[in-house]
């Protein structure tokens, strides 16, 4: 399906909901390898931010879902990237989901 709309003229891979949430940000934030491939295949920006200044890769990594970081990371992500709210990057959100994920058990 994904591929079937990609081929199409669709005017922007980048356009954002009212949140600034791109396809890519929903498609990692899901866990989604095969749509976020596709979705770095059409020129997705990579980088971009939703308007808590969340990007792919953080969002990627709070959810946990590693493919979808080494795909971002392969793409070249910017690593250094900080969101608004808690002003923390990709690595240190994924401790923070992994010190969660310890103190449970």
């Amino acid at each position: 399906m994904v591929e079937l709309l990609l081929a199409t003229d669709i005017p922007d891979v980048n356009l954002a909901d009212s949140e600034g949430n791109t396809p890519l940000i929903y498609a990692v934030s899901l866990g989604h390898h095969q749509v976020t491939k596709k979705l770095l295949e059409y020129g997705s920006n990579i980088d971009q931010t939703n308007k808590n200044g969340f990007t792919a890769l953080i969002k990627a990594a709070i959810h946990d879902h590693h493919s979808c970081v080494e795909l971002l990371l392969k793409a070249d992500a910017n690593t250094e990237l900080t969101d608004y709210t808690r002003n923390m990057n990709a690595l240190q959100w994924a401790n923070c989901v992994a010190v969660r994920v310890v103190l449970r058990h």
